[in-house]
């Protein structure tokens, strides 16, 4: 009998796995339970054996997720609470371990993407479960603040978590295409690299290292940053149904059918001009951004040197963010896809900066290259993910332009800004 027991969880344990391993490429779909059954090599009956139906799995999945990173937590509230560090410079071992086990296991990073863009109030949810996990959140932990409320603690947290899982991705991505052996140090470097930004990891002499913004400059720069309204190109009238069907579905639930419903227009017409859906969401994304594309590339030219040119980038895109709320929806799909060029049938670099980045690049040791348009990438997903977050919980627009400056400030100098004396 125990022999037939530790067969069944087994079993189980294997449709979870494989129910996780849909989750392995970011260009997530919903999977049904014969394609399950068949990745874990039984028959579709088998499955009703250790679940009830596809909710049960769903549910068992999530428990799964939410107790491996209880666990991992907890490592790092204990080291926190019992160990005694000579520097803070000095790495939190089990912090790196808990990076360095979901880089190794890119299908739950992807998973909770998903979660996080597409679930309402999921940051509250995730902090009750863990909380129910035993885990106490009073630990002193220099990448998460405690004070979600000030622009500054929010925007230390926002920044770690996004940093971690855009970087987790970016190696995962780097290391498959170039066929490279992962660094086993990639997660201790990570940490460092987050924790003292561009200064701690650049020469001082090179191109990428942080240049100070005076404020009398960054008042020139906002305004030259502020977009009229006006100025917008009118909305595709398929991208803001599009939009309409992700906020009602999710990005899963999007189908041709609904789109057009949306529309009120026949199915068959709109695959006069798509050929299939993915065709569909990948072209109104890609048009919808070079619109946006090209409004950070005209402020650009105002840059003296590259931080002038992150900050310019940065502000234009949360400026015309905050004017086309419909773009918002679809901001899980762009984090989902983070590290794919959206503008993939642009040969040449985007902006002169990039051309110059490759040597200086090398500076910033992360165990694997980094590429001339990484931290472009890193700086521009911070705006669409802010402005996820903060529609989730009604930011007033001062709110949101107060977590970009920090957020800008942590790309330059890493999170080591004490908030209470920066407030």
């Amino acid at each position: 009998m125990a022999g037939n027991t530790a067969k069944k969880q087994s079993t189980k344990t294997l449709i979870i796995n494989a129910a996780f391993s849909f989750y392995s490429r970011p260009c997530y779909r919903d999977f049904s339970l014969s394609e399950l059954a068949a990745k874990v090599g039984i028959s579709k009956p088998a499955i009703y054996r250790h679940f009830q139906n596809k909710d049960a799995v769903v549910a068992e999945m999530e428990k799964t997720f939410l107790d491996l990173l209880a666990n991992h937590l907890k490592e790092v509230e204990e080291f926190e609470k019992t160990t005694f560090r000579k520097s803070q410079d000095e790495p939190n071992i089990p912090f790196a371990k808990t990076i360095q086990f979901f880089a190794d296991n890119p299908q739950y990073v992807n998973y909770f993407i998903l979660q996080f863009s597409t679930r309402t109030n999921y940051e509250a949810f995730l902090s009750s479960e863990l909380e129910k996990r035993g885990l106490t959140n009073n630990f002193s932990d220099p990448y998460f603040s405690q004070d979600l409320k000030t622009p500054c603690g929010f925007s230390k947290s926002f920044f770690s978590a996004l940093s971690f899982l855009f970087f987790i991705k970016v190696r995962e991505k780097v290391c498959k295409e170039k066929n490279l052996v992962p660094n086993e140090d990639f997660a201790i470097k990570l940490v460092s690299f987050i924790k003292h930004g561009l200064r701690g990891a650049a020469k001082e002499n090179s191109l990428i290292y942080p240049q100070e913004i005076s404020k009398a400059r960054m008042e020139f720069l906002n305004d030259r940053c502020k977009i009229n309204k006006n100025d917008l190109p009118m909305e595709d009238r398929i991208f803001s149904a599009l939009a309409a069907v992700i906020k009602k579905y999710n990005m899963s639930g999007v189908t041709i059918e609904r789109i057009a419903d949306e529309l009120n227009m026949a199915k068959s017409s709109l695959y006069f001009y798509f050929d299939n859906k993915n065709e569909l969401v990948r072209k109104l994304i890609t048009k919808e951004l070079s619109f946006m594309e090209e409004f950070c590339r005209e402020n650009a030219v105002e840059a003296r040197n590259y931080s002038e040119h992150l900050y310019i980038t940065m502000r234009s895109e949360l400026e015309y963010l905050i004017l086309r709320p419909s773009i918002i929806p679809i901001s899980g799909w762009l984090m989902q896809n983070s590290t794919d060029n959206p503008f993939v049938e642009e040969e040449e670099v985007n902006n002169i900066w990039e051309k110059r980045m490759e040597r200086p690049l090398k500076d910033i040791d992360l165990g694997f290259p980094l590429l001339p348009e990484t931290i472009s990438f890193w700086a521009g997903l911070i705006p669409v993910a802010l402005i996820t977050i903060g529609e989730k919980h009604n930011f007033s627009t001062e709110m949101f332009f107060s977590s970009l400056d920090y957020l800008f400030r942590f790309i330059q100098n890493g999170i080591q800004i004490d908030c209470k004396q920066s407030s």
